[in-house]
């Protein structure tokens, strides 16, 4: 009987290292909880706003709490795990679903797109505007040229040359 005592006694001795191996392995395994600024910057980024920002970090807030809490307590004390956060998981979902059809309407935006043609509309509206940014510039070009024009056929008209070639 003796015997047997012992070895349910090392047996159970055991057990109960190996548990708390475990219970340590899954204490490691713990997520590591963003601090404030790294949290607000993923959550910007992914396009949430004020309202669930402040939903996320109270939900972060609560793991933290159940994290030391976990740690602090013993194996044998009972630990409550946490509320699942449907509302916070189906914003996310429906902003994944929201994305991915941005994402779709993008691509199909990519496809159609035609640069060749964009970047020719954009020589020909950037010279639109400069020849209107030199309407008054042109004008006068325009008039001086008229002169120009009068003055060579006016000149031409005083050759003395001309008339005789002419007359002949």
């Amino acid at each position: 009987m003796i015997d047997f005592d012992v070895f349910i006694k090392g047996k159970l001795e055991g057990e109960a290292k190996s548990a708390e191996k475990e219970l340590h392995d899954a204490l490691d395994l713990l997520p590591d909880i963003p601090d404030k600024e790294s949290l607000e910057l993923k959550c910007n980024g992914a396009g949430l706003d004020e309202k669930h920002l402040e939903t996320v970090k109270e939900y972060w807030t609560v793991v933290d709490l159940k994290v030391n809490e976990i740690s602090e307590k013993s194996a044998q004390d009972e630990i409550k795990g946490l509320d699942s956060p449907t509302s916070l998981l189906n914003l996310l979902k429906s902003l994944s679903e929201s994305l991915q059809e941005q994402i779709i309407q993008h691509n199909l935006d990519a496809k159609e797109f035609d640069r060749q043609k964009i970047e020719n509309e954009i020589l020909e509206l950037e010279a639109k505007n400069w020849t209107s940014q030199q309407k008054e510039a042109i004008r006068e070009e325009v008039k001086r040229l008229k002169k120009v024009n009068e003055l060579e056929n006016l000149k031409g008209m005083a050759n003395s040359k001309r008339r005789i070639n002419s007359g002949r």
